[in-house]
């Protein structure tokens, strides 16, 4: 006898879904693993571009030693409003053709990067770098020699060079020409670079980081100072300077001192 095995039910049967509530708390669950996560993102990627500024400023400051050693002199800065190219091309008094010895620096001139569409030298914010150089000895640390001033590193040598660029530890005391209480951490660089740092220095301003734009000899380098609301924004500048004794032996190796 065959036996009669009824047809398996074609309807089909649909799985529960989730509901309103689990859905709501799955999205609460990933929300705050991600609110976890961001902070710790945006820590690394500011570390990174803090290594990678550094690196670029490291790059910049063996730059300025190759163009001494091939040029016999360091570059003025370039000023604002025009291209990342030295002002007064060819060097000699940088303060008397822009107003001041403190600009940018001349990637156009430098031959080097990132820089922005105009060739001044960018930092991993995408700031500009600045640049001062020194005016001692009657701006010999920049000028390659004219009939109106003779005045270069090499025919200044004999008579001893005195570069004047002040770094402070920090802006307490500090005045246009030297350091407060603190000894300096150096009283005769011959140039200086500044990347004014994430927080690009926006209003309120930190007194250090005021230091470093208020374009006269005296600078700070400090370990990264937090923000102070309302009163400043913090300090996260991060300068490098040249010794005058690197320079000297570079030029010296490179043949244009003494």
């Amino acid at each position: 006898m065959t036996r009669f095995r009824p047809f398996p039910d074609a309807t089909p049967r649909y799985r529960r879904g989730f509901t309103l509530t689990e859905l709501t708390v799955v999205l609460v669950i990933v929300g705050l693993l991600l609110a976890g996560l961001l902070p710790t993102l945006g820590a690394q990627t500011d570390r990174q571009r803090t290594r990678d500024t550094q690196a670029i400023l490291d790059k910049t400051l063996e730059a300025l030693l190759g163009f001494a050693a091939a040029h016999g002199r360091l570059p003025c800065p370039a000023v604002d409003g025009a291209t990342g190219e030295e002002a007064p091309p060819g060097g000699d008094d940088c303060a008397t053709f822009s107003g001041n010895f403190v600009g940018y620096v001349p990637g156009i001139t430098l031959s080097i990067g990132p820089t922005d569409a105009k060739g001044y030298v960018l930092d991993a914010w995408g700031n500009r770098l600045r640049y001062a150089v020194t005016e001692a000895n009657m701006h010999a640390f920049t000028n390659a020699g004219s009939v109106g001033n003779p005045n270069t590193l090499r025919t200044s040598w004999s008579a001893g060079l005195s570069p004047d660029i002040v770094v402070c530890p920090d802006a307490v005391d500090i005045t246009a020409t030297a350091c407060g209480s603190p000894p300096s951490l150096t009283g005769n660089a011959a140039a200086i670079l500044i990347s004014v740092g994430k927080n690009q220095q926006l209003p309120p301003l930190h007194a250090a980081e005021t230091a470093n734009i208020d374009d006269n000899r005296t600078f700070v380098s400090s370990l990264p100072l937090p923000a102070n609301p309302p009163t400043d924004n913090g300090f996260d500048d991060l300068v490098v300077w040249l010794s005058p004794h690197t320079l000297y032996h570079r030029m010296i190796a490179a043949g244009r001192l003494p």
